[in-house]
């Protein structure tokens, strides 16, 4: 699934301390964050209390020194630094280089020189960060630098080897081996930790050594993107994909913290006591906690936007708590629902009807359930608001979206490129994780296209997609997984779903299928004839050229014909009634004796789904958002007269 973990996250270590009861946590852990659609930095306690932004500007900060005083940012004007409570801010350098996490900038141990890549030299290059010397250009040509704790050396990589540099010196390599990254100098100077990253089983894993070169070892076999030195140089702890292991210098000691979620970072507070995590369940974005290193207690701090740990500090940020971000949608009355953004899908089933605001700044669209009476929103596959990741040109990643009982089905764009990769996904409202069913290779790239049609259908218990590449197949998606109803002939394009009954839609016929995938009766017509297929219960509906046609499924036989006004289309029947749209505008026409009433709810997109329960209805507002009302049945069947 998409919004995977970030593969390596800079974290200088600095401090922090454990709050006893009933005291106020003296240290703070800077962090990045998009929380608000803008990546900024950010301070918070270890207990998760006062959340504030350390800068109103928009610069993401990249490193913390390791006393815990400054943070240096990148942002329109390039390299910049600040003291770790927002004040001091002012730009250092241009032309900076960070768009890869091996390219990031480092602080020495005392915020007051920093190491970084130039975009127009592509080197590395120092720097005062109170500017009061010319930039200077290092005869270094490597990546991942980190400081010795004294600030006179640095150690990197060029992947192939670790390098030790003096500032004023020769170079020396104290390790060689293949795919070698992040090397972390201990905080009390006597050993270098660095990742191997090959595959080679011999080879791979977390390595140590002493900044001569001598007493190299391995002391775990795994190979993590991050790790952090314990603040007594005797301990290091790395993220693993359920939690967080911790294992001595000498490789010896080593215990796995089972967590419940995939840890991706952890930066020791200076008295050892705590470990500040980054982290996500399910498809959560990464978010900060924080936990002792015994796993007990981990405490999620975030809940918006897409996080980043750089560290500890001890200063308070100046400026005021950031406020809650706003929630995409809120429950506005009994029969009304608010959201921040129009809604681009919809479909209801019985009391409850799902659908899917569109992306904000602050929020992917993401696929939420509402049941008017018990005034209730739940949210399916228990994602946190984040913005979107980069999709290119798409602007939406959610589509085909079908709500049949209390289960819901979705297609979800993975990501483009010459084409799209899409997964179909379904989630419930007692079990809101979303399950991915199957994927599918889109005929679209990133600049739209047509994307994989599932052809979702469903109502009630009963809810199918098309699958299949050498034939057609008719699958029923049913507890997160999916079984083969239908293959070949009568399999193809699921049209619509009522009941038991499935309406596939072929190019000479239209077939209705029970549950189980057999044929109930096949309504031939001529090739292409047909429009829109609909069920509603017992009844066929469909439309072909300027007509509305409704037929018996049990006989076969013709029930009525009505005309069919001039550029609507058919989008939905239930109870005897058909919603016909054209544009913004919504049609209701009673089939028995022709009675309608138009509806002009408002901007597009416009959407409508009726049931027992009633019409719902979505459409934007004027000031960007959208809105989804219900209409109860009874006020439909007023109108109609």
């Amino acid at each position: 699934m998409r919004r995977l973990l970030a593969a390596a996250l800079i974290v200088l270590a600095a401090g922090g301390a454990t709050a006893s009861a009933g005291r106020t946590p003296k240290y703070w852990i800077v962090l990045g964050s998009d929380r608000d659609g803008t990546s900024r930095a950010y301070s918070v306690r270890g207990d998760g209390s006062r959340l504030s932004p350390i800068l109103t500007r928009p610069y993401t900060p990249l490193a913390l020194s390791r006393d815990g005083r400054t943070i240096a940012y990148y942002g329109d004007f390039g390299l910049a630094v600040s003291r770790a409570d927002g004040s001091r801010f002012h730009a250092v350098a241009n032309s900076v280089y960070v768009s890869t996490p091996d390219e990031q900038p480092a602080l020495s141990p005392d915020g007051r020189l920093v190491v970084f890549w130039r975009l127009s030299a592509r080197g590395m290059w120092l720097a005062r960060t109170d500017r009061r010397r010319p930039l200077r250009r290092l005869a270094l040509n490597g990546i991942q630098a980190d400081w010795a704790p004294d600030g006179k050396s640095l150690v990197l990589t060029d992947t192939a080897s670790v390098l030790v540099q003096p500032l004023r010196g020769a170079r020396r390599v104290v390790a060689r081996g293949i795919d070698l990254a992040a090397p972390r100098w201990s905080p009390d100077g006597r050993f270098i930790a660095y990742v191997s990253q090959t595959k080679r089983a011999a080879q791979m894993g977390l390595w140590v050594v002493r900044p001569d070169g001598s007493g190299r070892h391995r002391v775990s076999r795994e190979a993590p993107s991050t790790f952090a030195w314990s603040p007594d140089g005797r301990t290091l702890a790395y993220g693993r994909a359920n939690g967080v292991a911790i294992v001595g210098v000498s490789g010896g000691g080593r215990r796995a913290l089972r967590l419940g979620f995939a840890a991706a970072v952890s930066a020791w507070s200076p008295d050892g006591r705590q470990l500040a995590l980054v982290g996500h369940k399910g498809d959560d974005p990464d978010q900060i906690w924080a936990g002792r290193p015994d796993g007990r207690g981990p405490r999620r701090l975030t809940n918006a936007g897409r996080n980043t740990a750089l560290g500890w500090t001890a200063l308070a940020p100046r400026l005021p708590r950031a406020r809650p971000v706003p929630p995409a949608e809120r429950v506005a009355g009994t029969r009304a629902v608010a959201t921040r953004t129009p809604i681009g899908e919809l479909s209801a089933d019985g009391p409850r009807v799902a659908f899917v605001p569109n992306a904000s700044g602050v929020d992917c669209d993401h696929v939420t359930v509402w049941a008017p009476a018990a005034r209730k929103l739940v949210r399916l596959a228990a994602r946190l608001p984040a913005p979107c990741e980069n999709l290119g040109t798409v602007s939406y990643t959610i589509y085909d979206l079908e709500l049949a009982g209390t289960r819901a089905a979705w297609a979800d764009i993975e990501g483009c490129g010459n084409s799209c990769d899409v997964a179909l996904s379904t989630a419930t409202l007692a079990r809101p994780l979303a399950a991915m069913v199957t994927d599918a290779g889109g005929g679209g790239g990133a600049g739209g296209g047509d994307f994989f049609d599932f052809h979702l259908r469903g109502h009630g218990g009963l809810l199918v997609y098309n699958g299949g590449y050498q034939e057609p197949e008719l699958e029923r998606i049913g507890n997160g997984r999916a079984t083969t109803l239908r293959r070949g002939a009568h399999a193809g394009f699921a049209a619509s779903v009522s009941g038991n009954r499935i309406a596939v839609q072929e190019p000479d016929a239209v077939t209705v299928l029970n549950a189980h995938g057999a044929v109930v009766r096949v309504f031939p017509f001529g090739r292409g004839e047909v429009r829109a297929v609909r069920l509603d219960g017992d009844r066929l509906v469909v439309t072909r050229g300027d007509e509305l046609e409704v037929y018996d499924i049990a006989t076969g036989a013709a029930e009525l014909r009505r005309p069919l006004p001039s550029g609507d289309e058919l989008t939905d029947a239930d109870g005897g009634i058909a919603v016909l749209q054209r544009g913004n505008e919504i049609l209701l026409l009673r089939l028995a004796d022709g009675h309608s009433f138009t509806l002009a709810p408002g901007r597009a997109p416009v959407r409508a789904d009726l049931e027992p329960t009633g019409l719902y209805l979505s459409y934007a507002t004027a000031g960007g958002g959208g809105r989804l009302v219900l209409m109860p049945r009874a006020e439909v069947n007023r109108r109609l007269g």
